[in-house]
């Protein structure tokens, strides 16, 4: 379910189309960067350990820390294309009219969390800016900040995404 499946005839659905394929781009050049930059410090960990001898001692961390930001940058995305784990049993047996309202509650439930998660993500990250990490001397701030960012980039997945799911639910896709 993505926001090129909605129908282009709309102009609400035109302008998410292209706010949203705008959106997805600088993520993707984002998360390739990071994905990148990853596999060139375990690529140069490996190199290390098993051709020089001898380890590297800040690569490991530094892979955590970049698939904490790639996991959190991602999971709107996930969320959105509707690839996270949900159970539909009951809401697919319920009427049109009964579905949207659920999507919608679920959607203003998601919203808040996401909203809270960021608020406090932020305070704990904040709360952290002294503390560093062992290997790389990073202030654990940056690290802890991916996840008020993360949860603050969900909040237009999850109204984009309920958006489309209303539409084609009305459209009769599904």
């Amino acid at each position: 379910m993505t926001a090129q499946s909605l129908s282009v005839r709309h102009p609400v659905s035109h302008g998410l189309i292209r706010i949203n394929r705008l959106y997805e781009r600088v993520l993707y050049i984002v998360g390739a960067a990071l994905m990148g930059t990853m596999v060139i410090v375990v690529s140069m960990q490996i190199f290390a350990r098993y051709v020089l001898g001898d380890s590297l001692s800040w690569t490991d961390e530094m892979a955590r820390f970049l698939m904490v930001w790639i996991t959190f940058l991602f999971a709107g995305i996930s969320f959105r294309r509707g690839e996270m784990i949900a159970v539909e049993i009951l809401s697919a047996k319920l009427p049109k009219l009964a579905r949207v309202f659920l999507m919608i509650v679920g959607a203003l439930a998601s919203i808040l969390l996401f909203g809270l998660l960021t608020w406090f993500g932020y305070s704990y990250a904040e709360w952290n800016m002294i503390q560093v990490s062992s290997a790389l001397q990073l202030p654990l701030y940056y690290v802890y900040l991916a996840v008020p960012v993360g949860c603050g980039l969900m909040v237009p997945h999850v109204i984009v995404g309920t958006f489309i799911a209303i539409h084609k639910l009305i459209a009769g896709e599904s």
